[in-house]
């Protein structure tokens, strides 16, 4: 794949989404899908994604939560930071590839969710407090609505944007 993309990059139609938008197919980018995907393979290792799923699991036991971190901690992908690595982490995850589920929003290195949690408990999107408090608040207020921290963490991201008007998120 990586060979054919090389030859043929420029007749490859499409972009990328809004969350990878820099990435480029073309192979001499510092952000190329070659680099990308080269260091992706080399994450998963030589024996395929059922191997390394399941090694993970029986590596770490059976707690979802758990799971999503060790994933998350290990993703030695080519730029990916923690959006990619927490998006892509909660599809392998919605679509049952691998038994994961955030337990975290992971706001560290967040913007976006970061802003939003500020902005709901205090009022601020740039008000400070710990990102253990943060994810304090967010684990009390997941305890009522039950919808993970994936689904906290995007509708945190989203609201934050356009806190006073609903604008329809099309993906």
């Amino acid at each position: 794949m990586i060979d054919w993309l090389a030859k043929n990059w420029r007749k490859v139609g499409g972009k990328f989404g809004n969350h990878r938008k820099y990435e480029s197919l073309r192979p001499d980018s510092n952000r190329s899908f070659e680099r990308i995907l080269t260091s992706y393979l080399k994450w998963i290792g030589p024996h395929g994604h059922r191997r390394f799923f399941a090694d993970v699991v029986q590596q770490n036991g059976n707690d979802p939560g758990i799971l999503f971190d060790v994933l998350y901690k290990s993703m030695d992908v080519a730029t990916f930071g923690r959006l990619a690595r927490f998006d892509y982490l909660s599809l392998i995850g919605r679509y049952g590839v691998a038994p994961i589920e955030a337990s975290s929003a992971y706001l560290r290195t967040a913007t976006g969710p970061v802003a939003g949690v500020r902005f709901l408990f205090l009022g601020s999107r740039t008000n400070k407090s710990s990102d253990h408090q943060l994810q304090s608040w967010l684990d009390d207020i997941d305890k009522d609505l039950q919808v993970g921290m994936t689904v906290m963490e995007d509708a945190l991201c989203n609201w934050q944007k356009s806190p006073l008007a609903f604008i329809h998120y099309k993906g």
